[in-house]
């Protein structure tokens, strides 16, 4: 089984509810599931969460939703913390976490990842785009 699981806190340190906030009146959570449910890779779709808001917001957009302890909702709970707790509960083959802070990446690229992951040898899989968003002093190399 290949689930998507899009990880929410509600406690975001360095802007305020961010997976809440909105782009042409959607917020992000609900993009990143709109997102995945359209990439049709993924037999099912959890948002995994500490708060019930995102639970109403999992079943408005018609997914899973898995919440989380109240430990694990802090900044010092790691991404490991809180996967290894979703998978003590929902046991898959695959598990790719689609991230709401990444609302241009295309649902494309999204299909195109999970199945290189679930075509590949491999136990973890990291999408990187290398893009320039500062750019240095003169006579500073623009290769960074």
């Amino acid at each position: 089984m290949r689930i998507a699981m899009i990880p929410a806190r509600m406690g975001s340190q360095r802007l305020k509810q961010k997976n809440l906030r909105e782009i042409n009146g959607v917020s992000l959570i609900a993009y990143a599931i709109r997102k995945a449910k359209a990439a049709y890779v993924f037999d099912e779709i959890w948002v995994n969460s500490e708060h019930p808001t995102f639970g109403d917001i999992a079943d408005r957009e018609g997914v899973f939703f898995h919440r989380r302890p109240d430990d694990l909702a802090d900044n010092t709970a790691t991404n490991e913390d809180f996967v290894y707790e979703f998978l003590t509960h929902h046991p898959c083959g695959d598990l790719i976490q689609v991230h709401s802070i990444a609302p241009l990446l295309s649902v494309e690229q999204t299909a195109d990842f999970t199945r290189v992951m679930a075509n590949g040898e491999f136990d973890v899989l990291l999408s990187v785009v290398n893009e320039q968003i500062e750019w240095g002093a003169s006579g500073v190399s623009d290769k960074i």
